[in-house]
């Protein structure tokens, strides 16, 4: 369903002369991704609503999904496992930061180690095909985004915001993903020499 729609989608803007014809393949795979991710987080945040409130849910996705543009990280071998592993894991921090929302004191110490690890990255994908340079950009701008949230995560701490354990739970995730995916990435590169 989702390449039907895609390919409509691309096929409107071929006609038009607005995308060449040889690049057709790439933008309705291109398509179908974005299809798959948006209606994925749509169906997750609704899915989620029973047990959080919609801000905290928002608050915990934006500090996600804000590094893990940047960083690669974990990744599942099926649309549907990635799905599915999203949304435990989701839900999982939810209720973290839950727990976590009167311990500012934890929340300083989970931030830092989350810097940590978020920094040991981007886990670099071979399949992005990055050059030297393009991934040198990537990891600054990952580093910058990172410290961007991680001084609004200060600010929501200090000022003892109920919030504030939803950003610090969505950058450990982050950081637990970039972490997981240079594991992942290591282990595949030693058992390939």
């Amino acid at each position: 369903m989702q390449h039907k729609i895609a390919t409509k989608i691309v096929g409107f803007f071929s006609q038009r002369h607005l995308i060449e014809k040889d690049n057709e393949d790439w933008c309705v795979y291109f398509v179908e991704t974005r299809i798959f991710s948006y209606a994925a987080l749509l169906l997750i945040f609704f899915l989620l609503l029973p047990i959080a409130s919609p801000i905290e849910i928002v608050v915990l996705l934006s500090s996600v999904l804000l590094i893990r543009r940047r960083s690669g990280g974990y990744h599942c071998k099926t649309e549907q496992g990635c799905f599915f592993f999203s949304l435990f894991i989701v839900a999982l921090g939810l209720i973290l930061a839950h727990f976590l929302e009167e311990n500012y004191a934890i929340q300083f110490v989970l931030l830092l180690f989350s810097v940590c690890g978020i920094f040991t990255g981007p886990v670099n994908q071979p399949e992005l095909h990055l050059s030297g340079e393009e991934y040198r950009e990537n990891t600054r701008r990952l580093r910058v985004m990172t410290v961007l949230l991680a001084c609004i995560a200060v600010i929501m701490v200090l000022m003892q915001m109920n919030f504030a354990s939803y950003c610090v739970t969505g950058l450990l995730i982050a950081a637990i993903s970039v972490v997981a995916g240079k594991f992942v990435q290591n282990r595949r590169y030693s058992q390939c020499s």
